[in-house]
């Protein structure tokens, strides 16, 4: 931290951080009477975040479609473009050469935040994050331009954009929002609970 911040930020933000540790010492989050698991992202971007059976297997009642909070939607947008060779290379691929046609980066399905689902790219179907994965994109809200000898992906947001946006809880805390408040908009119908030791 000294390092990142330099001496003076550091303890002006050391003394902030250990003060929120102190006040929520023993609190935890639940739903259904089970500690939730609390996914976190940087920036939902221009989309609401995304449920979390859309980008992973398992659905969970508490991470749902809601607004990102952000004031600034568009505070990453990042542009990504890739050769023919340089696409077939990064999935391990072997690749003759050729040009780019319409047929070899589709979008087959969408979440229901509006972000790709599942891809299709040089005819191998992809999950979207996996395809972020492989070829280091910021998000999966993405636009996509296709010529001969180019991809150009732009993408928006960074991060898998389940849960809580990091951005969006600092944007909402300086609207005006609590920290109980922050987390109710972001993990829906869960509850603050503090554990007491056992006598």
């Amino acid at each position: 931290m000294k390092k990142k911040w330099n001496w003076f930020a550091y303890w002006r933000y050391h003394k902030k951080i250990a003060k929120a540790v102190a006040d929520t010492k023993g609190q935890v989050l639940v739903a259904n009477g089970e500690y939730i698991d609390a996914f976190f992202h940087s920036s939902t971007g221009r989309k609401p975040t995304e449920r979390s059976e859309d980008v992973w297997s398992s659905s969970r009642p508490y991470l749902q479609n809601v607004p990102g909070g952000e004031e600034n939607p568009y505070r990453f947008v990042k542009n990504y473009s890739f050769s023919p060779l340089e696409l077939a290379q990064k999935l391990g691929i072997s690749l003759i050469s050729k040009d780019f046609g319409e047929e070899d980066f589709v979008i087959l399905s969408r979440t229901a935040a509006g972000r790709a689902k599942e891809i299709k790219v040089l005819g191998k179907n992809y999950s979207a994050a996996q395809l972020r994965t492989l070829l280091g994109l910021a998000s999966t809200d993405m636009e996509v331009k296709i010529s001969p000898q180019e991809i150009q992906i732009t993408t928006y947001g960074y991060g898998h954009a389940v849960g809580m946006s990091q951005y969006g809880a600092n944007d909402l805390a300086k609207a005006g929002m609590t920290c109980e408040e922050i987390l109710q908009h972001y993990y829906p119908g869960t509850v603050i609970l503090t554990l007491t030791k056992a006598k």
